[in-house]
């Protein structure tokens, strides 16, 4: 679990790093959501904002606050985390590992095993 900690806390810091650092923050948060494949529709709903809003924020019509980009790049290093780590934990240790209800920690997990090399492995979490 440490490992799944480290990682976890290497690619947060290096997501809202990028964001913050950007010349184009709006940009950079396209660039990561589509990198990571997930739709605007499905990081509305983790985000609990309306699609348009995802869209409007990307689009630079409206300036992403701290609390999103923290959100959005925690949201982005859970993925980061299905995607990486092998091994047979179930969703409801990962809903209390992140603190994310089970609902969401299903969506994430649909999201990895979409773009994951190790589909067998992430499918087993669920």
């Amino acid at each position: 679990m440490e490992l799944m900690r480290e990682i976890y806390l290497a690619y947060l810091k290096e997501i809202g790093g990028s964001i913050v650092s950007s010349e184009n923050p709006c940009k950079a948060i396209k660039k990561a959501r589509i990198r990571a494949n997930i739709t605007q529709e499905e990081l509305g709903r983790l985000l609990g904002v309306r699609r348009e809003t995802i869209s409007r924020i990307e689009c630079g019509h409206i300036f992403p606050t701290f609390e999103f980009v923290k959100n959005f790049s925690r949201i982005l290093a859970v993925v980061h985390v299905l995607k990486t780590i092998s091994g047979t934990v179930s969703s409801n240790f990962l809903s209390l590992y992140f603190n994310l209800p089970l609902k969401d920690i299903r969506l994430l997990l649909d999201i990895a095993l979409r773009t994951s090399d190790k589909k067998e492995e992430v499918r087993r979490w669920k």
